[in-house]
């Protein structure tokens, strides 16, 4: 496809279904689809609404005076002042349903935006054209691997008896779940954010900018993972300096 044209119309239900399978099964020739018709709301719809319906069930189970012990654990450098201040605070507004749903929804966009945006900005740098279209759907697609997040957290919570489990360690394919550990908040969130499934989906999209643009794997592993790895040299800078 000339990216100078118009992208085509989205896929067809039947397209979307076999994208979905070749982006694990054949990630070439989902990549290949993706770039000739990109399309959004089913990739999106496909990785979120699990997503939520699982982040709901959490909800609804966790024993929240617990969860906010657990959380308030995690901030072992705050005063007593502070941690009761964050008690008080969480105590006068718990978790809500709509509040977790909500936030996961904006925050889930909203990354996948600025990521979008920031791919965007660099194929007009190197004049490649690719709209934000094309990247916004790729980030939707190549993120389909986190729906093994989504599975294993909700295997957890239905093995789970009394309520008593961190969202953290909900997600056993967290490398911090994994055995990593660090006694920096900093690191150790990373650790909590960053996946086996995540690490997959990150390759994905590698991959697909090299396929899409032709170009080495170094340049596109440092185009693509440039925003991630500004983070964890900030986040290794404040902790280690």
């Amino acid at each position: 496809m000339d990216v100078n044209e118009p992208a085509q119309a989205e896929q067809s239900p039947s397209g979307n279904l076999a994208t979905a399978v070749d982006i694990i099964a054949s990630p070439s020739i989902a990549l290949a689809r993706i770039e000739q018709r990109p399309s959004i709301l089913f990739p999106l719809l496909l990785v979120m609404l699990p997503m939520l319906l699982v982040l709901a069930w959490y909800v609804q189970i966790v024993d929240q005076a617990w969860m906010l012990d657990d959380m308030m654990s995690r901030f072992g450098d705050m005063t007593p002042e502070q941690l009761e201040a964050f008690r008080a605070a969480a105590g006068e507004n718990p978790v809500s349903l709509g509040s977790t749903v909500l936030g996961a929804v904006v925050s889930t966009i909203v990354m996948y935006a600025i990521h979008a945006g920031y791919l965007t900005l660099a194929s007009l740098m190197s004049g490649d054209r690719y709209r934000c279209r094309h990247w916004f759907s790729l980030l939707c697609w190549t993120n389909v691997p986190m729906l093994l997040v989504t599975l294993v957290m909700a295997v957890n919570i239905l093995l789970d008896t009394n309520g008593q489990l961190s969202i953290y360690d909900a997600n056993s394919l967290s490398l911090a779940s994994l055995g990593l550990s660090s006694e920096s908040m900093g690191i150790t969130a990373l650790l909590d954010t960053f996946s086996l499934p995540l690490i997959w989906a990150l390759a994905l999209l590698v991959a697909a900018y090299r396929q899409w643009l032709r170009c080495g794997w170094v340049r596109a592993t440092l185009v693509v993972l440039a925003p991630y790895m500004l983070v964890i040299a900030v986040v290794l800078f404040f902790a280690l300096g």
